[in-house]
């Protein structure tokens, strides 16, 4: 049986520790980016990307049509996050190409 291949997102799922350099080099050519924990990330939003607040388990739908009537929200600024965890029950977020 041929070894499956997992989807991106969860790839970059599995880093702890997101900074800029890591973003650029998962960046190119990838629709998203998840970024396992906000309070370690060092950066900023990058070009051409949206920051998404989005409810965990639910990355299949990110950047998706159907996922345009799942719970997630685009935030302007990395100072956005933490006001719309009352929104979610367990929030998560992720840079998703615009």
């Amino acid at each position: 049986m041929p070894a499956t291949k997992k989807p991106e997102w969860q790839i970059y799922q599995e880093s702890k520790f997101m900074s800029m350099d890591i973003i650029s080099q998962t960046l190119e050519g990838k629709e998203v980016v998840l970024i396992p924990t906000i309070n370690n990330f060092l950066g900023q939003i990058p070009s051409g990307y949206d920051l998404i607040a989005y409810e965990q388990g639910e990355e299949k739908y990110l950047n998706t049509a159907e996922g345009m009537h799942k719970n997630q929200l685009m935030l302007y600024g990395f100072n956005e996050v933490g006001l719309f965890t009352h929104e979610f029950v367990s929030i998560q977020y992720a840079f998703v190409k615009n």
